[in-house]
């Protein structure tokens, strides 16, 4: 297992505080051991398995699940068997891989048991089911769809506040006003802490939306050291697309005189399995900006 066991348990702690429970796809996709691209791919139904969209053997994934059991035992977690499903079809069953190994540990969600009877209660509920609808629909970025499904909810819906949320994250998604300083504002601190509140676990995955946009917006700008977050490479980092990260942070003339893009290239590269080019970024840092690199490790 390469990666460090306080690594290891800084994310799964990230899961349980902001899920209340442990699952063990969602950690690898935080952890950084499968391609984001690919990883949304499987989850949209592609024939893929979840193991062949990892940038690391299937070892050391399952070394890191493996590890994790005896942490979770401490946490008066329980396993509960799952089986992933597909975003698009919840009765669409994804491949998980070949491994038997890998196959047992991703299926195994730990979860509180008073947590999951409090949810049965209620799962059925045509509220919950037209609310999980929006949801959904708002994380694959099928906007029209979560547009339409707004009525309904809003028949059943006491709140008049939940409906006006989802309206107003769908309209981000589709497009922006403002400058692209304005934009990148509206993100930080209205969309993104909506979304987190409306979508939950799966913000993220809409999240990723307006920030492409964004990062198009800003496709031609060049990198300016007085206003390092407006550049395509940052927003297209937030949206996890680490591929575009390199590929925009490579274009860009004199890109080794920045810290801000040298750490970028580094993440990404290292998101991406690329460990060799993660490790030269990370040396370059050190090297030439000591005090940036101090702080980000």
């Amino acid at each position: 297992m390469s990666a460090q066991p306080q690594i290891l348990y800084a994310v799964a702690d990230q899961l349980l505080f902001a899920r209340g429970e442990f699952d063990p796809i969602a950690f690898l996709l935080d952890a950084g051991f499968v391609d984001e691209d690919a990883y949304r791919a499987w989850r949209a139904g592609a024939g893929v398995s979840l193991q062949s969209t990892l940038v690391c053997d299937s070892e050391e994934a399952v070394a890191a699940l493996a590890h994790l059991q005896g942490y979770l035992l401490k946490q008066k977690l329980v396993v509960e068997q799952r089986a992933p499903m597909a975003w698009n079809s919840m009765s669409t069953r994804l491949a998980i891989g070949e491994s038997s190994g890998f196959i047992k540990l991703c299926s195994a969600a730990w979860v509180r048991p008073t947590d999951r009877l409090q949810a049965d209660l209620f799962q059925d509920t045509a509220h919950v089911v037209a609310y999980e609808g929006v949801r959904h629909m708002l994380a694959d970025g099928k906007l029209a769809a979560a547009s339409e499904a707004l009525d309904p909810l809003e028949s059943l819906e006491t709140n008049s506040e939940t409906v006006e949320s989802f309206r107003v994250l769908i309209q981000a998604a589709k497009c922006s006003k403002g400058t692209p300083a304005e934009h990148l504002r509206e993100i930080e601190e209205r969309i993104a802490p909506l979304a987190q509140r409306m979508i939950g676990e799966r913000a993220r995955d809409y999240l990723a939306l307006p920030w492409q946009a964004l990062a198009r917006r800003l496709s031609k700008t060049a990198y300016d050291v007085r206003a390092p977050k407006l550049h395509a490479s940052y927003c297209y980092l937030q949206a996890r697309r680490f591929k575009r990260v390199v590929e925009v942070i490579e274009a860009e003339p004199n890109w080794r005189q920045h810290a801000p893009l040298i750490l970028r290239l580094a993440e990404s590269s290292s998101r991406l399995g690329k460990k060799p080019r993660a490790r030269l970024a990370w040396s370059q840092l050190c090297w030439d900006f000591p005090q940036e690199a101090q702080c980000a490790l």
